[in-house]
């Protein structure tokens, strides 16, 4: 059934692996796009560009938190393909997926992650309401993140993951 208010979430979580310190040498610009589309289904598309420039290699163990339910269409690391090397599992009440990549000196490269979410939002009925929580990665600084919405609603969001961020769009408007 349409819901009224619609609770998204996502939280990218990082494990260097690689027993060094070149996670110190990383830098992460994050792009996630949002589509609402008129029959209220929610679609993302995340890109994390990493530039490393320390001189270690930096291996990288992701784990994406969304909502339970949510599907993962696309993943990859620069042109390779990732999503057949992808784990899903469900902890604290959300869904997510679980992937490694390395980052080599010198290299920048993106992640990009495709997913629909089960939200269903009732983009007809006046007040309904599309709230996004982002959470910072710990041990992070002020990581560049713009958020871009389209369909039925659109704007553009400038900002950075300095903390955890809350989004709210009014979608009756």
């Amino acid at each position: 059934r349409p819901q009224d208010q619609a609770m998204d979430f996502l939280a990218p979580v990082e494990t260097n692996v690689g027993g060094n310190k070149a996670n110190n040498f990383i830098d992460r610009r994050y792009n996630l796009e949002t589509n609402i589309d008129g029959l209220g289904r929610v679609e993302h598309t995340l890109r994390i560009g990493y530039i490393n420039g320390g001189r270690e290699v930096y291996k990288n163990r992701m784990r994406i938190y969304l909502p339970a339910g949510t599907k993962l269409t696309r993943a990859s690391w620069g042109e390779a393909e990732l999503l057949i090397d992808v784990a899903s599992f469900t902890e604290y009440g959300r869904g997510g997926y679980s992937f490694y990549f390395e980052v080599a000196s010198k290299e920048q490269k993106s992640l990009i992650l495709e997913y629909l979410t089960p939200i269903k939002l009732n983009i007809k009925s006046p007040g309904t309401k599309y709230i996004l929580d982002v959470r910072k990665q710990a041990g992070t600084d002020q990581d560049p993140f713009t958020w871009i919405l389209k369909g039925v609603k659109k704007q553009t969001v400038n900002t950075d993951l300095l903390k955890d961020r809350r989004f709210e769009v009014d979608l009756s408007q």
